[in-house]
């Protein structure tokens, strides 16, 4: 339906429901203006018989009923054409001209001969309906009722257009009030309005930008936004714009807008905020996180360098107390080899006091010795040991120091050395471990030790 047409279905909807009212509700007030008294009576009778709420006031001339007129302000004016000092169509230019009462209904009465072209004059001047004389009650009434019901649909229209109109000038108050720079777009980027903060960001009176493009006063938005019916209908599309400013240098703008519209009358409101500052104190703020990232890395890597420092140190110093243990085991060796060839120069007596003296410096220098590396090579471990509890809860004491053993690159040949054990339960002890860790026969048992001990340590 096209909208002229829509507007005038939506008023006679309107005006047949206020005729509804004008029946049932309100009094209305009727200014009768007549120079035959009988007219007051006969549209009395009317009203009466029609059971209407209403009010008759009373003027014999026309200058009588336009100073009724502009004190009253009656709900209908009903005029005889021909009267003394000012007639009828007089009397509707004058109302018509006045402010006050330019928009009361007026319909128009006469029994003179006058030619139908003659009354075109009456609807020029203003009035909405004329009725000739002598009155029908059903036609007159009905015409009435339909001004009444016109008048108040046009004076609801006209307070909702001043409502809207109030609104308008507020929100154009606000807008040109706003601190930030805001804008109006057609549909192929020319500014149609914006307010005074807009202005301001580019240096320039509110003529010199309207009827510009924005590409003109951001040339390097062009690429980023063409033709405003491409900005996605009630949805906000956001830009981020680098500008230079002659006075400022660079600033950074984040424009937003909204399509509004449709393909053939597309508009886009848009605002445009100055977020310089903004990007500025989070580059300075990225800046210093940078830098206290750095020197906490810097820390970090000491801390780390420091660490591995101290952890080659230490297992250095186990490494040189096995190098000691093993070889207080070759001087315990060699010290027995060389007792065996004294025994056969030595007496029985001699023999004895030899291997007492002999079993006693074995046990001291083994229990000293052993002693000590043990403890040391246990705390150097600790962390693993646990580590290796947390995998396997049943593993002994002994198989904890073959894995560390294992784990320093040592292989079944030097554990035995190191431990004085024979190679044949070293190997019986690594078997048994690998069933403890339920490992294949194709995982080597030092690699599955160095990588459990690698993901222990990110976990942890």
């Amino acid at each position: 339906m096209p909208r002229n047409i829509h507007a005038y279905f939506q008023l006679a909807k309107m005006i047949v429901t206020k005729v509804r009212e004008i029946e049932t509700e309100k009094q209305k007030i009727i200014l009768v203006a007549d120079d035959e008294p009988l007219t007051f009576s006969l549209i009395e009778d009317f009203f009466e018989a029609a059971n209407l709420p209403y009010k008759i006031l009373k003027a014999a001339t026309g200058r009588v009923a336009y100073a009724i007129a502009v004190e009253q302000i009656p709900d209908l004016i009903i005029t005889d054409w021909i009267m003394p000092e000012l007639d009828g169509l007089s009397l509707i230019k004058q109302l018509k001209a006045n402010p006050q009462t330019k928009d009361i209904p007026v319909i128009m009465t006469t029994d003179a001969l006058i030619p139908n072209g003659e009354f075109n004059k009456i609807l020029l001047a203003g009035a909405i309906d004329y009725i000739r004389k002598p009155l029908d009650d059903m036609e007159f009434m009905t015409r009435v009722k339909t001004a009444l019901a016109l008048g108040d649909a046009l004076n609801e229209v006209k307070v909702h257009e001043e409502s809207i109109s109030t609104k308008n000038q507020f929100l154009h108050f606000l807008v040109d009030v706003a601190p930030n720079p805001i804008f109006v777009l057609d549909k192929t980027g020319y500014i149609l309005e914006c307010n005074e903060s807009f202005g301001q960001l580019f240096r320039r009176t509110k003529p010199e930008i309207l009827n510009h493009t924005i590409h003109e006063l951001l040339p390097r938005f062009l690429n980023n936004f063409g033709e405003v019916s491409s900005v996605e209908t009630n949805a906000i599309s956001r830009f981020e714009i680098e500008y230079l400013d002659y006075v400022r240098g660079y600033r950074n703008l984040l424009l937003t807008c909204i399509g509004l519209g449709n393909v053939s009358s597309a508009i886009a409101i848009g605002s445009i905020t100055d977020v310089t500052e903004i990007m500025q104190s989070n580059n300075k703020r990225l800046t210093h996180l940078e830098i206290s990232h750095k020197k906490g890395k810097e820390r970090i890597d000491g801390s780390v360098e420091k660490l591995q420092t101290a952890l080659d140190f230490e297992r250095r110093e186990v490494a040189l107390h096995l190098e000691l243990l093993i070889h207080s085991r070759n001087v315990r060796k060699k010290l027995i080899a060389g007792v065996d060839k004294l025994l056969p120069y030595l007496t029985l007596e001699g023999k004895s006091k030899l291997y007492t003296l002999l079993k006693q410096v074995q046990w001291e220098v083994n229990d000293e010795i052993s002693e000590s590396i043990e403890k040391k090579f246990d705390e150097s471990n600790a962390a693993f040991y646990s580590r290796l509890e947390q995998r396997c809860p049943e593993i002994t004491k002994n198989e904890k120091r073959l894995c560390a053993y294992l784990k320093m690159n040592h292989g079944a040949s030097d554990i035995a050395k190191i431990t004085g054990k024979s190679l044949n339960s070293i190997n019986v002890a690594l078997a048994r471990l690998r069933i403890k860790f339920h490992l294949p026969n194709t995982k080597d048992l030092r690699t599955h030790l160095d990588e459990f001990d690698q993901v222990r340590r990110k976990t942890a």
